[in-house]
Protein backbone atom coordinates (compact mmCIF):
# COMPACT_ATOMS: atom_id res chain seq x y z
CA UNK A 1 0.00 0.00 0.00
CA UNK A 2 2.82 2.29 0.19
CA UNK A 3 3.11 3.03 3.60
CA UNK A 4 6.36 2.67 5.52
CA UNK A 5 7.53 2.62 9.16
CA UNK A 6 10.56 3.12 11.14
CA UNK A 7 9.61 0.62 13.88
CA UNK A 8 11.64 -1.64 15.14
CA UNK A 9 14.63 0.54 13.38
CA UNK A 10 13.74 4.28 15.00
CA UNK A 11 16.04 7.28 14.85
CA UNK A 12 18.19 7.70 18.22
CA UNK A 13 18.73 11.76 18.04
CA UNK A 14 19.50 11.62 21.77
CA UNK A 15 22.93 13.49 20.87
CA UNK A 16 21.67 16.08 18.73
CA UNK A 17 21.55 19.94 19.77
CA UNK A 18 17.90 20.91 21.27
CA UNK A 19 15.91 23.15 18.72
CA UNK A 20 14.24 23.05 15.28
CA UNK A 21 15.69 19.86 13.31
CA UNK A 22 14.53 18.80 9.92
CA UNK A 23 12.88 15.65 9.28
CA UNK A 24 14.03 14.26 5.62
CA UNK A 25 12.11 11.02 4.15
CA UNK A 26 13.20 9.85 0.79
CA UNK A 27 12.98 6.51 -2.02
CA UNK A 28 14.20 4.57 -4.20
CA UNK A 29 12.86 2.20 -6.47
CA UNK A 30 13.87 -1.10 -7.69
CA UNK A 31 15.91 0.55 -10.67
CA UNK A 32 18.27 2.69 -8.49
CA UNK A 33 16.47 6.40 -8.38
CA UNK A 34 16.20 7.94 -5.80
CA UNK A 35 12.99 10.61 -4.96
CA UNK A 36 13.16 14.25 -4.12
CA UNK A 37 13.43 14.64 -0.43
CA UNK A 38 9.81 15.41 1.67
CA UNK A 39 10.94 17.42 4.62
CA UNK A 40 9.31 18.29 7.92
CA UNK A 41 10.95 20.00 11.42
CA UNK A 42 10.79 18.90 14.60
CA UNK A 43 12.21 20.29 17.84
CA UNK A 44 14.37 18.59 20.04
CA UNK A 45 13.73 19.33 23.87
CA UNK A 46 15.29 16.74 25.75
CA UNK A 47 16.94 18.90 29.10
CA UNK A 48 15.15 18.47 31.88
CA UNK A 49 13.86 21.90 34.03
CA UNK A 50 15.53 23.25 36.88
CA UNK A 51 14.63 21.74 40.24
CA UNK A 52 11.89 24.10 41.75
CA UNK A 53 12.29 26.06 45.44
CA UNK A 54 9.85 24.75 48.00
CA UNK A 55 8.83 27.81 50.46
CA UNK A 56 9.83 26.99 53.95
CA UNK A 57 8.80 26.48 56.84
CA UNK A 58 5.46 24.98 55.65
CA UNK A 59 2.53 25.56 57.41
CA UNK A 60 4.87 29.12 59.51
CA UNK A 61 6.34 26.52 61.71
CA UNK A 62 6.76 22.85 59.81
CA UNK A 63 4.63 21.40 61.81
CA UNK A 64 1.26 20.21 60.95
CA UNK A 65 -1.31 20.23 63.39
CA UNK A 66 -5.09 18.24 63.41
CA UNK A 67 -6.51 21.74 62.58
CA UNK A 68 -3.82 22.24 59.45
CA UNK A 69 -3.46 18.51 58.30
CA UNK A 70 -6.41 18.38 56.00
CA UNK A 71 -5.44 21.20 53.53
CA UNK A 72 -1.45 21.61 54.03
CA UNK A 73 -0.52 24.81 52.02
CA UNK A 74 2.51 23.95 49.74
CA UNK A 75 4.15 27.09 47.49
CA UNK A 76 7.38 27.92 46.17
CA UNK A 77 9.17 29.15 42.68
CA UNK A 78 11.77 28.08 39.49
CA UNK A 79 9.57 26.87 37.32
CA UNK A 80 9.07 27.58 33.75
CA UNK A 81 6.01 29.42 32.90
CA UNK A 82 3.23 27.64 32.52
CA UNK A 83 5.18 24.32 34.09
CA UNK A 84 2.91 21.35 35.98
CA UNK A 85 3.88 20.89 39.17
CA UNK A 86 3.76 18.00 41.10
CA UNK A 87 3.57 18.33 45.16
CA UNK A 88 3.44 15.23 47.07
CA UNK A 89 3.89 14.09 50.92
CA UNK A 90 4.56 10.95 51.80
CA UNK A 91 2.68 9.79 48.24
CA UNK A 92 -0.29 12.15 49.05
CA UNK A 93 0.13 14.08 45.42
CA UNK A 94 -1.69 17.18 43.88
CA UNK A 95 -0.44 19.21 40.81
CA UNK A 96 -0.72 22.70 40.12
CA UNK A 97 0.17 25.01 37.19
CA UNK A 98 3.24 27.64 37.44
CA UNK A 99 2.43 31.16 36.75
CA UNK A 100 4.46 33.28 34.12
CA UNK A 101 7.37 34.10 36.80
CA UNK A 102 7.61 30.56 38.01
CA UNK A 103 6.07 30.72 41.37
CA UNK A 104 3.48 28.54 41.76
CA UNK A 105 1.16 27.40 44.62
CA UNK A 106 -1.77 24.65 45.85
CA UNK A 107 -3.43 27.17 47.45
CA UNK A 108 -7.37 26.04 46.58
CA UNK A 109 -6.27 22.98 45.79
CA UNK A 110 -4.31 21.63 49.63
CA UNK A 111 -2.84 18.35 50.15
CA UNK A 112 -5.01 16.29 52.65
CA UNK A 113 -2.65 14.05 55.22
CA UNK A 114 -4.69 13.76 57.99
CA UNK A 115 -4.67 9.98 57.31
CA UNK A 116 -0.84 9.72 57.24
CA UNK A 117 1.10 8.47 60.06
CA UNK A 118 2.46 11.48 62.75
CA UNK A 119 5.90 11.76 62.42
CA UNK A 120 8.42 13.37 59.94
CA UNK A 121 7.25 13.32 56.65
CA UNK A 122 8.63 13.94 53.24
CA UNK A 123 7.67 17.10 51.16
CA UNK A 124 8.77 16.68 47.06
CA UNK A 125 7.87 18.86 44.22
CA UNK A 126 8.77 18.54 40.48
CA UNK A 127 7.74 20.35 37.47
CA UNK A 128 7.43 19.43 33.77
CA UNK A 129 8.12 21.46 30.86
CA UNK A 130 5.76 21.62 27.95
CA UNK A 131 7.94 18.91 25.83
CA UNK A 132 7.22 16.61 28.94
CA UNK A 133 10.41 16.42 30.51
CA UNK A 134 10.51 16.38 34.57
CA UNK A 135 13.18 17.64 37.17
CA UNK A 136 14.75 16.20 39.60
CA UNK A 137 12.87 16.47 42.99
CA UNK A 138 13.37 19.45 45.64
CA UNK A 139 12.25 17.55 48.67
CA UNK A 140 12.18 19.22 52.35
CA UNK A 141 10.46 17.63 55.60
CA UNK A 142 7.69 18.65 57.96
CA UNK A 143 6.21 17.24 61.09
CA UNK A 144 2.84 16.09 61.04
CA UNK A 145 1.29 15.98 65.28
CA UNK A 146 -2.65 16.01 64.93
CA UNK A 147 -2.96 13.93 67.92
CA UNK A 148 -4.57 15.64 70.64
CA UNK A 149 -3.32 15.42 74.07
CA UNK A 150 -4.40 14.17 77.00
CA UNK A 151 -6.87 15.44 78.96
CA UNK A 152 -4.86 17.49 82.33
CA UNK A 153 -5.51 16.93 86.29
CA UNK A 154 -6.63 19.65 88.12
CA UNK A 155 -5.15 20.21 91.84
CA UNK A 156 -8.30 20.28 94.10
CA UNK A 157 -9.39 22.11 96.51
CA UNK A 158 -8.50 24.65 94.62
CA UNK A 159 -8.28 27.53 97.25
CA UNK A 160 -7.50 24.69 99.83
CA UNK A 161 -11.71 24.25 100.23
CA UNK A 162 -12.99 25.03 97.29
CA UNK A 163 -14.57 28.31 98.11
CA UNK A 164 -13.04 31.76 96.61
CA UNK A 165 -13.79 34.52 99.27
CA UNK A 166 -13.15 38.26 99.02
CA UNK A 167 -9.55 37.86 100.14
CA UNK A 168 -9.11 34.94 97.38
CA UNK A 169 -11.44 36.31 94.58
CA UNK A 170 -8.34 38.47 92.69
CA UNK A 171 -5.27 36.29 92.53
CA UNK A 172 -7.56 32.52 92.17
CA UNK A 173 -4.58 30.20 92.28
CA UNK A 174 -5.06 27.09 90.13
CA UNK A 175 -2.90 24.18 89.34
CA UNK A 176 -2.22 20.57 87.76
CA UNK A 177 -0.13 17.97 85.97
CA UNK A 178 -0.70 15.83 83.06
CA UNK A 179 0.53 18.40 81.08
CA UNK A 180 3.29 17.75 78.03
CA UNK A 181 6.39 19.28 78.68
CA UNK A 182 6.60 22.74 77.10
CA UNK A 183 2.26 23.03 76.64
CA UNK A 184 0.91 25.79 76.49
CA UNK A 185 -1.74 25.03 79.68
CA UNK A 186 -5.01 27.70 79.44
CA UNK A 187 -7.05 27.57 81.99
CA UNK A 188 -10.21 29.48 82.44
CA UNK A 189 -13.38 30.10 85.08
CA UNK A 190 -16.43 30.86 83.32
CA UNK A 191 -15.03 32.52 80.45
CA UNK A 192 -12.03 34.32 82.80
CA UNK A 193 -8.91 32.70 81.14
CA UNK A 194 -5.73 32.77 81.33
CA UNK A 195 -2.73 30.90 80.02
CA UNK A 196 1.07 29.31 81.38
CA UNK A 197 3.14 26.71 80.31
CA UNK A 198 4.03 23.05 81.45
CA UNK A 199 7.68 22.43 83.04
CA UNK A 200 9.25 19.72 82.01
CA UNK A 201 7.69 16.89 84.28
CA UNK A 202 4.20 18.56 82.66
CA UNK A 203 3.33 20.58 85.90
CA UNK A 204 1.81 23.82 85.83
CA UNK A 205 0.43 26.35 87.84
Amino acid sequence: SGNWTLSGNELDISALNNGTLTVSATQADSAGNTSTATTTTISLDNQAPNALTITTPIETDGVVNAAEDGDVLIQGGGAESGATVTVSIDGVAKTTTADSSGNWTLSGNELDISALNNGTLTVSATQADSAGNTSTATTTTISLDNQAPDALTISTPIETDGIVNAAEDGDVLIQGSGAESGATVTVSIDGVAKTTTADSSGNWT
